[in-house]
């Protein structure tokens, strides 16, 4: 599954499950297990998945992912989790409850590698920098589209 972010003159697709974990780690580490509390727009990236698409203020979400990029710097990769709903949807027909969990081993190998990886923000770096290379690029009215393709 991936989504993609849609501006003016840029797009940018990605694989879902490297959204949905740099999603969980957000939310775990940096909005106190309340998804969306402080980064509403990236937590928003989402809606896509349910509504069929969604339209996002590109400012906003650029302001979040460099706050999100500036908080992430110095978390070791030791710090990557993986949240309930995000397990559910890779381990079709769990029940999965709880807080986030730290990836195990075989995760860390087949769903996120981080070998050669030095911290959060660069392990998300390159998801990062492609979303916020769309947010620089808007469409007339400042907002990006984001869709499940």
């Amino acid at each position: 599954m991936s989504l993609a972010l849609i501006g003016k003159e840029a797009s940018y697709e990605f694989r879902w499950r490297r959204w949905a974990l740099l999603r969980d780690v957000v939310a775990h580490h940096l909005e106190g297990d309340v998804g969306g509390s402080r980064f509403p727009r990236l937590a928003g990236l989402g809606d896509c998945m349910v509504q069929g698409g969604s339209r996002l203020p590109a400012a906003e979400l650029g302001a979040e992912l460099a706050e999100i990029r500036k908080e992430l710097a110095g978390r070791g990769i030791d710090q990557l989790v993986m949240g309930p709903g995000t397990a559910q949807v890779l381990y079709l027909g769990a029940t999965i409850r709880g807080l986030p969990r730290p990836l195990t081993a075989a995760e860390a190998t087949r769903v996120a590698p981080t070998t050669g990886v030095g911290d959060l923000a660069e392990y998300f770096g390159s998801l990062l920098d492609g979303l916020e290379e769309v947010c620089r690029n808007p469409c007339d009215d400042g907002t990006l589209e984001a869709i499940d393709v």
